[in-house]
């Protein structure tokens, strides 16, 4: 079995292109990551990602590029943001409560209820976190 080693500048880079060569969000999302039948991320997508960027060795400046870059087609893909001021105020507020006691506060942190109503969470680089309506 061959192993692969991906090389920070190159994965940001291959991301970047593939969002460029798509029109739509939705393509963007379909060309460079995974969907399940249901049109949402897979499971299986989530964790090829993670396990791609967990080797690698990111600046802080990286880590943000890269959150900003995928956090909109991600909750695009993963359902839309959840159409409920109350719900995301709530989640906001109970989050920065944690965020205030890690060693990253420096970091843009940005949060979202997706609306998706399966028991999950996830998290990019550079402080994006989706919280799914169902939890």
């Amino acid at each position: 079995m061959t192993q692969r080693t991906f090389h920070r500048r190159a994965f940001l880079g291959a991301v970047g292109a593939s969002a460029a060569m798509a029109s739509t969000t939705a393509q963007a999302i379909s060309i460079s990551i995974g969907k399940n039948s249901d049109g949402l991320l897979s499971t299986k997508t989530f964790r090829t990602l993670t396990n791609m960027i967990k080797g690698l060795k990111f600046t802080q400046e990286e880590e943000i590029a890269l959150g900003d870059q995928l956090f909109p087609r991600l909750l695009q893909g993963s359902g839309g943001v959840y159409r409920n001021t109350a719900v995301q105020e709530a989640t906001v507020g109970i989050a920065q409560r944690i965020i205030n006691t890690t060693e990253r506060t420096d970091l843009p942190w940005q949060l979202a209820v997706v609306a998706d109503n399966r028991v999950n969470a996830w998290a990019l680089p550079g402080g994006k976190v989706a919280i799914n309506a169902g939890l």
